[in-house]
């Protein structure tokens, strides 16, 4: 019994050892922890016979292009995620161009508004100052003095007009 025992014991222990060996040997090829029981899948699935069997130069090129693959499928996520960026770049880009072209637009409105309400109001001045001109009973001869008086750069103007 204990010759049982001890053989089934040796025989776990040599089957932990190859085992270890065989996943730190797979580490070689710069496989990562998580990555070891998919590449013992791939091999299992890969190769037919038991695995006593197994060529080390056939195991060896089924795990390099298990890498290989590993290495295409992040380079597509990485180009693919890549692209949605610049696309999401590109929709914040025209999103911030029509949004700074709608307040341009605005301010414009604004200022359109503006300058045709100082026409409004400089219409409104003109006309009541027309009609105090025509009504003022006074000598404008006098009020002209006043104004080239207090302001010379209006000499030429009004020198243009008593011509």
């Amino acid at each position: 019994m204990l010759y049982h025992y001890i053989r089934i014991c040796l025989r776990k222990s040599y089957k932990n050892n190859l085992e270890r060996g065989f996943i730190n040997w797979i580490r070689k090829f710069n496989i990562d922890d998580n990555e070891v029981n998919e590449v013992i899948a791939c091999i299992k699935k890969n190769m037919q016979e038991k695995s006593s069997l197994w060529d080390e130069s056939k195991v060896r090129e089924i795990i390099l292009e298990w890498k290989e693959e590993q290495i295409k499928k992040k380079e597509e996520e990485l180009n693919k995620r890549q692209k949605e960026i610049e696309d999401e770049v590109k929709k914040d880009v025209k999103t911030k161009k029509y949004e700074d072209e709608g307040i341009t637009n605005k301010i414009t409105k604004m200022s359109n508004i503006k300058e045709k309400d100082e026409d409004i109001e400089n219409k409104d001045r003109l006309k009541q100052l027309k009609d105090k001109i025509l009504s003022y009973e006074g000598d404008l001869r006098n009020v002209l003095i006043a104004i080239i008086e207090n302001h010379p750069e209006l000499v030429s103007i009004i020198d243009r007009h008593l011509q």
